[in-house]
């Protein structure tokens, strides 16, 4: 075959439009582009759909992002179809508490969140699929894995005592009413609600006006805390395991009579308690 020959062909193939590269060890196995679009290789690190480790791993203090996935291109990838799955815990300690988001934009990243759902040292491996499309080209069938260690013990928390609830007294006069409990036997995303019942049934006092801004924690570590007009509740979710007493104050209420009510207080660690408080309009 002649030189003139090589050079139609290789323009024949240009103009069909069609580029097929494979070699996952790049970030990808394979990718189609619309015509014109010219694809280069490169490292897991730096290709169009990079997939890496951050080097962070969960403790029972906090959670942790420990793969992401960049978009290297010039184009939204709309969607981006990203599985994890943990296909080896030596301890069983780990669960996926975030995965990755399904678009994501030029130079942006999304991550893989993991958990301590247990205790114990160990070593576990996670393995990401993944496809992206984008308005000229698609990428399909990038895999990785990645293997790595952890610690989920230590860290204080743990307690199986008491919960030792108090609820303060409220008046006319101060709108507002405090809660302490003993947190110690909360670890990371255990969660507790104050249920307002009671009182608000009673017509002691009416919690109706409350919105998250007035619930506030004066001591302790929350993921999120607010409350539930539909269940009369405060609900509270632990960030890391807690230290100490835990505190938390409301203000918007609306004393309306004598004698005041019970509060509940119930945890995902099974421990209920209840204090009952005074009330003066």
């Amino acid at each position: 075959m002649t030189g003139r020959t090589l050079r139609t062909l290789g323009l024949v193939l240009v103009v069909a439009g069609a580029v097929l590269v494979t070699g996952p060890a790049f970030g990808f196995s394979t990718l189609s582009a619309d015509r014109g679009v010219s694809v280069g290789t490169a490292p897991i690190d730096s290709a169009l759909l990079a997939i890496e480790p951050t080097g962070e791993t969960p403790s029972n203090q906090n959670d942790a992002v420990v793969i992401e996935i960049t978009n290297n291109g010039n184009e939204q990838f709309d969607p981006l179809s990203a599985q994890a799955v943990i296909v080896d815990d030596t301890k069983g300690a780990l669960a996926i508490s975030s995965s990755f988001d399904s678009v994501l934009d030029p130079g942006a990243t999304t991550g893989l969140e993991l958990t301590c759902s247990g205790g114990g040292d160990g070593t576990a491996t996670v393995a990401v699929t993944a496809d992206a499309a984008a308005s000229s080209f698609s990428i399909g069938n990038v895999s990785y894995t990645y293997t790595f260690s952890y610690s989920c013990t230590g860290g204080g928390g743990g307690g199986t005592g008491p919960a030792q609830f108090e609820a303060s007294d409220v008046s006319a006069a101060e709108q507002r009413q405090t809660f302490t409990l003993d947190g110690t036997a909360l670890k990371n995303k255990d969660q507790f609600t104050i249920d307002l019942t009671d009182p608000q049934e009673s017509g002691q006092v009416d919690y109706s006006g409350l919105t998250d801004a007035d619930v506030t924690v004066v001591q302790g570590s929350a993921r999120s805390v607010g409350y539930d007009a539909a269940t009369n509740a405060i609900t509270y979710e632990a960030q890391g395991n807690q230290q100490g007493p835990i505190e938390i104050e409301i203000s918007n209420i609306d004393v309306l009579g004598m004698g005041g009510g019970t509060i509940t207080y119930e945890d995902t660690t099974g421990r209920t308690d209840s204090d009952d408080f005074d009330s003066t309009p």
